[in-house]
């Protein structure tokens, strides 16, 4: 998942290649506002609040949920050949 979880200001100034910024970060912890990082593909670091690491790249996820680690949030099922059933009957 990710490394480290840092207060406002704590992360060193080593810049990311990706910042997600704004979002609200959804993870086990509940539910914050904050910054997260991505250095070589993995999430190398979360900052609440709003930092002001350098980074290559930068995504506005405000007014977004971000869910570190989450890749693909759905399910996709075939349905059955009954078409008297939903996909929710089986």
């Amino acid at each position: 998942m990710f490394t480290n979880t840092y207060e406002k200001g704590d992360m060193n100034s080593k810049p990311a290649d990706i910042a997600i910024k704004g979002g609200i970060l959804v993870n086990s912890k509940g539910m914050t506002r904050a910054d997260v990082f991505v250095k070589d593909g993995l999430i190398e670091g979360i900052e609440l609040g709003e930092s002001e690491r350098p980074a290559s790249r930068f995504i506005d996820a405000n007014g977004t949920f971000v869910l570190p680690g989450v890749i693909d949030a759905h399910l996709l099922c075939p349905m059955p050949p009954n078409r008297h059933r939903g996909s929710g009957a089986f």
